[in-house]
């Protein structure tokens, strides 16, 4: 007999604003077990539903299992969350997978003793198996405990599926897609990483080897959510331009549609050093509108220092071309790297400054669990705080460092972090003054609101005034669009 599964993305105390998609990973598990024929539900606690809501739904479904989706952030309070439900529901095997079991591995069932099983990396075959009730030692990625020892078993890690083309995409048929905070749909379209970043989990958590989906099967998604109504895409993949053809034969196809009202944008950004301004304008006439740029740091030391084995030269190149090319484009940088200095993260600044990028984020490091950074940082007794501590507490934008090193004290870090916060507001405030110019003598008021993180967060909270928002926001960028079709590729003022 089938067992049956509840899918749980719970919802953090760090979660500020409503999320903008489902989540793929439990999406794509979804899709593996309707594949499957296995009965399921999903909720995502993060759309503001109760506990007492989880609970209600847990006594008419009568689940077998619960499984629940766990970032590394605030752990601890999902570990609260498991025990809760475990006191409530002894009778009810209790699932967890997701990032923080990829980084910490077997770990986790000896931190929380509510876990009955945990899976390592991709669980849309392993998941599955579990529901088939397969005995468990024959399900390969699986921790759990002996149960005559108590000791944690590792079932062994399962072999990457290198043909993403076989797994469904998802359809989050379970899921309240009208509940999420944009009208876009996310589109995984490859997984893996093959660098070597020495703070990115993603190897850990995913696998190293890059698995494309193919250009016929990138298309068939699409169509599919085409015909649901959709018209705004967003491709969330790590390297969506690392094969270049790839990209251009993609780009080819979705024009071969014939729809000229489709958009897209890459919000996880797309490296540098692998486009050209030859792309970038085959992007723009496809329909793209906006990417991120992983920058990091405008210095090649501190580039090198943490293996992003690219050069700042490159990077500035394909600024300027994003930028002549009228792209909306968000810059991400880091304060703290190893071998960074405060004149270091000056070089950042002023590079962020430099061209007419929508918005910057500078983002404070986090030595996550499972990376070579945190490995360097525990080794040469760097932390400035427990990770337990602020891994629960934490959040990217905190003016609050998590170590230090000799060339940059705590002290200059939190100076470091607010003058970069500053940063971000004057870019983002000169970007909606462009957006705003025909309000004449209004636009510097509306943008300097617009501009205002915790505004920002408020609209986010609020559906009407969300929708309100984007949709003004949108028919100013049109019409600055049209009246700017080209950039003359000087620094902003």
């Amino acid at each position: 007999m089938h067992k049956k599964l509840l899918l749980v993305f719970p919802k953090n105390k760090i979660d500020k604003i409503p999320p903008l998609y489902p989540p793929l990973g439990i999406g794509y598990i979804s899709e593996g077990l309707t594949a499957r024929g296995f009965d399921h539900r999903v909720i995502d606690m993060r759309l503001k539903h109760t506990f007492a809501e989880l609970v209600q739904l847990i006594e008419e479904y009568r689940p077998d299992m619960i499984g629940v989706s766990m970032m590394t952030f605030s752990y601890l309070e999902n570990y609260e969350f498991l025990a809760k439900l475990k006191k409530m529901f002894p009778q009810i095997a209790l699932v967890a997978g997701g990032a923080h079991v990829s980084a910490i591995k077997g770990k986790i069932l000896d931190e929380c003793a509510a876990i009955d099983y945990a899976v390592y990396q991709e669980g849309e075959e392993t998941v599955p198996e579990l529901c088939a009730d397969k005995p468990i030692g024959s399900i390969k990625g699986i921790f759990y405990r002996d149960p005559s020892s108590g000791g944690v078993i590792f079932t062994g890690s399962r072999e990457i599926n290198k043909d993403f083309d076989t797994v469904p995409f998802p359809k989050f048929e379970k899921f309240e897609l009208g509940k999420y905070i944009t009208d876009k749909i996310a589109i995984l379209t490859s997984r893996g990483c093959p660098y070597q970043c020495t703070y990115c989990a993603v190897a850990t958590s995913i696998g190293s080897a890059f698995r494309p989906k193919t250009p016929a099967r990138v298309i068939e998604e699409l169509t599919y959510w085409i015909g649901k109504g959709y018209r705004k895409f967003d491709f969330i993949d790590d390297n969506f331009t690392l094969v270049y053809d790839r990209a251009k034969e993609i780009c080819q196809r979705i024009r071969g549609l014939g729809h000229t009202d489709l958009s897209f944008e890459c919000s996880s950004g797309l490296r540098a050093d692998k486009v050209d301004r030859a792309l970038l304008a085959i992007l723009k006439e496809t329909g793209f509108r906006a990417f991120s740029i992983p920058v990091e740091s405008a210095s090649n030391k501190v580039l090198k220092a943490i293996r992003k084995s690219q050069d700042i030269a490159k990077v500035e190149e394909t600024i300027r071309n994003a930028c002549e090319l009228g792209f909306d484009i968000t810059l991400f940088f880091l304060v703290g790297s190893p071998s960074e200095t405060p004149e270091d993260v000056s070089l950042s600044v002023a590079l962020a400054r430099k061209y007419p990028v929508y918005d910057v984020c500078f983002h404070n490091l986090v030595p996550f669990p499972g990376t070579e950074l945190y490995d360097w940082v525990e080794k040469n007794r760097y932390f400035l705080i427990d990770p337990k501590d602020y891994l629960n507490r934490a959040t990217l934008t905190s003016f609050e460092p998590y170590f230090q090193t000799p060339e940059f004290s705590r002290e200059q870090r939190m100076r470091a972090l607010k003058e970069t916060r500053k940063a971000k507001m004057e870019i983002q405030y000169k970007a909606y003054l462009r957006i705003y110019a025909r309000f004449g003598v209004l636009a510097p008021v509306a943008a300097y609101f617009t501009s205002i993180t915790a505004l920002q967060l408020f609209l986010a909270k609020i559906p009407l005034l969300r929708r309100t928002a984007t949709r003004i926001l949108a028919q100013r960028k049109a019409a600055h669009d049209q009246k700017t079709a080209e950039y003359p590729g000087a620094p902003c003022e």
